[in-house]
């Protein structure tokens, strides 16, 4: 005769089973844990690449068709906050496509018109009534307020070869050689510059959200003074203002070289992780962090770039 199990025995084989399902829960558990760290991380990791390549194509554009006794490139350094900096040009990174172009195609003396290449597009590159950059073969600002009274399509001969192009009259008399550049830019871009500022963990290009969850942003500005090709440490500065007899026209120059950093942070507190130290220490800023901030995890990430447009 078969007998059943007691109540004994079947409360044993509930607390192995228990025992059983809650090591099996924790190891799962664990296993997620880790798994979401690794992603969180590599999340992190992405956006920040993706930033830096994006705010280093915007410092690349600086200086393009400004003056070399005005500023493309000004900074607010603060040793208690995340840095700003402003950054001027005939178009940044993003505002490429917006910026309308057309090269010289015929050097001129003193005159008030000039034969710029028309591209192959529906769009045209200019109206009359447009203020206009000039820019020569060397990078070199030759007018910055040109305005266009007339516009008139032509056929131009260059030996066997004809181009289809533009003649702009202009308000003033100018020389320019063939193979200059001729711009429409964005005008807040060129006249204000773009702010990057970091307002509530929040990166903020202009008035646009450029990146989240950025704990700090600093900057450090690197000129060889010496110019003996490298930059020491007594060759990078927190501030452009602090470089011993700074102007504009210096970092033309001297070599220079521009050392962005920032601090990214998962987007959540995570589980039995902990930041492994009190203060977190970026250029010249260094901040305390609480016990809640701990349980965030950090991305350093740095780059340094040569602004291609303020070298000779």
């Amino acid at each position: 005769m078969k007998r059943g199990m007691t109540l004994v025995e079947m409360l044993v084989s509930l607390t192995i089973m228990m025992i059983v399902l809650g090591a099996i829960y924790s190891v799962l558990n664990i296993q997620q844990t880790k798994s979401l760290n690794v992603q969180e991380t590599s999340v992190l990791h992405t956006d920040a690449q993706v930033a830096l390549t994006l705010l280093r194509w915007d410092l690349f554009m600086a200086g393009y068709g400004i003056a070399r006794h005005t500023p493309s490139i000004a900074s607010t350094n603060n040793a208690n906050a995340a840095d700003q900096i402003t950054l001027r040009g005939v178009g940044l990174g993003f505002e490429t496509d917006y910026t309308d172009w057309a090269p010289v195609i015929e050097r001129v003396s003193a005159s008030n018109e000039i034969l710029v290449y028309r591209f192959n597009d529906s769009t045209p590159a200019f109206e009359v009534g447009d203020t206009i950059i000039i820019v020569d073969q060397e990078k070199r600002l030759l007018d910055s307020n040109c305005v266009i009274s007339q516009i008139d399509s032509i056929v131009h001969s260059v030996a066997e070869f004809t181009l289809d192009g533009f003649k702009l009259r202009i308000d003033r008399a100018i020389s320019v050689d063939k193979g200059s550049l001729v711009f429409r830019p964005d005008r807040n871009t060129y006249g204000n510059g773009i702010d990057y500022t970091l307002v509530s963990n929040t990166l903020m290009r202009g008035n646009q959200v450029f990146l989240e969850n950025v704990e700090d942003i600093q900057f450090a500005y690197g000129v060889d003074l010496n110019d003996d090709g490298t930059f020491q440490d007594a060759e990078w500065f927190n501030e452009l203002s602090s470089i011993p007899g700074y102007s504009p026209r210096m970092l033309y120059e001297h070599r220079t070289a521009i050392r962005s950093a920032f601090v990214m942070l998962s987007e959540r507190m995570l589980r039995d992780y902990n930041y492994p130290a009190d203060a977190c220490t970026l250029e010249d800023h260094i901040y305390a962090l609480s016990e809640l901030d701990k349980k965030y995890k950090r991305n350093f990430v740095s780059a340094i770039t040569w602004p291609r447009n303020i070298q000779d």
